[in-house]
């Protein structure tokens, strides 16, 4: 666009995104957040297939552990951490992360060492698929709750590294 100011002429230079900007159009926030929780909610199936999968590999490797295979924690470490990618996908999942995280803490609270008692690893293993149910959330933060006393005693032990 130009416009003529005496014997000059002026251009001012009209860029694209001041245009969209300026006209109506486009998604509405309400609209895209809608569309958005859709596409997710198609996609949780999936998610709780590879959980189930991911809840799977966690029993091989926690058998592991009962032999006496250092690797077993690195894999049930691996199978936490996936888990907890997992979960950030649906809100529905939120706790079931936390449990996941809490349980990535434990594991690596063991600097590879195979602890002589594996319950604290197995109750946060059973939290997880009590966590995948569609438990109200006032119980998913009791089993929460429990798990992070479970964890903070096994810190106070003396053969917690």
């Amino acid at each position: 666009m130009s416009e003529a100011k005496g014997n000059v002429k002026v251009h001012k230079v009209q860029y694209r995104l001041a245009r969209q900007l300026k006209s109506a159009g486009g998604l509405s926030t309400t609209t895209a957040l809608g569309s958005a929780k859709d596409r997710v909610k198609k996609l949780e199936p999936k998610v709780l297939a590879a959980i189930d999968d991911e809840l799977a590999r966690q029993d091989v490797a926690f058998g592991e552990l009962g032999k006496g295979d250092a690797y077993g924690l690195i894999r049930l470490y691996d199978a936490a951490n996936r888990l907890l990618g997992l979960a950030g996908v649906s809100e529905l999942l939120t706790n079931f992360g936390k449990a996941a995280l809490n349980l990535c803490d434990l594991l690596d609270g063991q600097k590879g060492v195979i602890p002589a008692d594996l319950r604290p690893i197995r109750v946060h293993m059973d939290a997880l698929r009590i966590l995948k149910t569609d438990l109200p959330e006032r119980d998913q933060l009791v089993v929460l709750a429990g798990l992070g006393k479970v964890r903070t005693h096994k810190a106070q032990q003396p053969d917690a590294a």
